[in-house]
């Protein structure tokens, strides 16, 4: 295949070209190292800096699911539902205020005990007016133990 640019006869200067790698290869060393903790950082410093970093990814996700819940509404109402999942959560984002023998799994979890995505998924659905309840999932006899909770949100 013909180079369009290059009319024909005419070589590449090789020597510019690696050069120019060379150039670009330095300049993304500098990028990465401004982006990691450097020796000069305090342990403090460099915590800091991974909790801010996971604090942006977690709004990113939030916002993320946020601007998904219209679609998903308008994709179950084009199947004649008046109900949407918007947002499914395990253990790890609620904290009931009593403990449960171990081995036991709960079977309701209440929009006090959210916590992280879940509660702020939650409280977008409450302050929007969508009706959103919690309703539980399971996999199963074949997986017991495994099961979470579902935000769902319902119209009319």
């Amino acid at each position: 295949m013909k180079d369009k640019k290059r009319p024909a006869g005419e070589t590449y200067n090789l020597t510019k070209l690696k050069l120019l790698s060379d150039d670009a290869q330095t300049t993304r060393r500098k990028q990465t190292r401004e982006l990691e903790p450097h020796e000069d950082w305090k342990p403090e410093k460099a915590k800091r800096f991974r909790q801010a970093e996971q604090e942006r990814i977690k709004e990113i996700r939030i916002r993320f699911i946020i601007d998904q819940i219209w679609d998903r509404m308008k994709l179950e109402a084009g199947f004649g539902r008046k109900h949407a999942i918007v947002y499914s959560f395990g253990r790890d984002e609620f904290e009931p205020n009593h403990k449960m023998p171990h081995g036991h799994m709960f079977e309701i979890c209440s929009d006090a005990w959210l916590k992280g995505t879940a509660k702020r998924v939650y409280l977008h659905c409450s302050d929007k007016n969508l009706k959103p309840t919690i309703e539980r999932w399971s996999s199963g006899p074949e997986a017991p133990g495994t099961y979470g909770f579902n935000i769902v949100v319902h119209w009319t």
